[in-house]
């Protein structure tokens, strides 16, 4: 787990362009609640900042450079759609300082590390 939090705007650029060349460890989880009052953007920051050992207000690369947290928010929290009630499954990964971060339907950020093939045994 990193413990420096310099402001690597990201780390993605040291990474391989391809997830096939990586596996990635879970270090932290959150669970929220979803219901029309949750601060995406909040849960998600304060989940990275866990995982670098650090203070939110550290963090120098902003979350919008990376996902649409807008639109996970309609996708999966908005009550209603065309006055239907919206029933939907599913999560959403982005790549986000360094970190796959996992964003799922069911309330849950989970942020997780790369693992380099050639250090899996």
């Amino acid at each position: 787990m990193p413990t420096d939090s310099t402001d690597e705007a990201d780390r993605d650029h040291l990474l391989p362009n391809s997830d096939d060349d990586l596996e990635w460890r879970p270090i932290v989880r959150r669970s929220f609640k979803c219901d029309g009052d949750i601060d995406l953007v909040k849960e998600i920051v304060s989940a990275v900042a866990d995982a670098e050992n650090t203070e939110i207000t550290t963090l120098g690369s902003s979350l919008f450079e990376a996902v649409n947290v807008t639109a996970i928010e309609a996708v999966f929290f908005e009550q209603t759609l065309l006055g239907q009630q919206r029933h939907c499954s599913g999560k959403v990964h982005f790549r986000y300082r360094g970190f796959c971060v996992t964003v799922t339907s069911d309330g849950q950020v989970i942020v997780s590390e790369p693992v380099f093939a050639d250090t899996l045994k």
